[in-house]
């Protein structure tokens, strides 16, 4: 994903909880890997209907 980002080919990565971006044990981890992605213009965004609905409530 992060060269898909780097080289500006994706807008947006969809994933269904954030383990995916990084482990629950890492969750340090997980939000920079969010905030790199966020910087190089990339949205993230939950396909999972609760972290979704979490989402529609921030935006």
């Amino acid at each position: 994903m992060r060269t898909l980002a780097a080289a500006g080919t994706a807008a947006t990565v969809i994933v269904r909880w954030p383990a995916v971006i990084a482990p629950d044990w890492a969750a340090d981890l997980r939000h920079r890997e969010t905030r790199w992605l966020q910087d190089q213009g990339v949205q993230v965004r939950y396909s999972w209907a609760p972290l979704a609905q979490q989402e529609k409530r921030r935006g």
